[in-house]
């Protein structure tokens, strides 16, 4: 039992401080949820705008709140692998799985959410403190591409826990 337990020991511990990550050399690197990433002009301003895919494996709320944590690992790492990207506005297009009359699913694009990139930067993500919720209360636009965007968002803040620790963003929503 004991050469079990040591074993185990062992194999973690070499997981755990292994070789590590290796920086992303790509946008598209920084996390395996990124189908795609363009610049574009987003109300006149520059934007780099990360396109999210549907398979993290939930929906409706749950969906948005995984996707606004995904949304909340990739910024950092734009700022530190990437500091020559500087657009105005860094936008995430949030693609969900959508079942036409037919039955027949189909991702698409339902949520955008944008921030501006000077406020991303103040953020001090070493703590490890800073949270989904207040990456929400930081968002400057919010855009429904799709009716089933906006019936995920009022789901995700209708949730109590969520209503409350991003009240500003779900205030404008419900």
């Amino acid at each position: 039992m004991k050469k079990w337990n040591l074993a185990f020991a062992v194999m973690a511990i070499s997981a755990l401080s292994g070789c590590g990550d290796a920086p992303p050399k790509t946008l598209e690197e920084i996390n395996r949820h990124i189908s795609s990433v363009s610049t574009t002009q987003l109300d006149g301003v520059s934007a780099l705008v990360f396109s999210l895919d549907s398979k993290m494996g939930y929906d409706g709320a749950s969906f948005f709140f995984m996707a606004s944590d995904e949304a909340n690992r990739i910024l950092p790492k734009l700022i530190k692998y990437f500091p020559e990207q500087n657009p105005d506005v860094v936008a995430f297009t949030l693609n969900g799985k959508l079942v036409d009359k037919y039955g027949n699913e189909k991702d698409s694009p339902v949520i955008q959410l944008a921030f501006k990139m000077d406020e991303v930067k103040k953020v001090n993500y070493e703590t490890g403190q800073f949270t989904n919720w207040d990456l929400l209360e930081l968002m400057d636009n919010i855009e429904f591409l799709n009716p089933a965007g906006a019936s995920i968002v009022r789901e995700y803040c209708t949730d109590d826990s969520n209503a409350k620790h991003a009240a500003r963003f779900c205030s404008g929503i419900i």
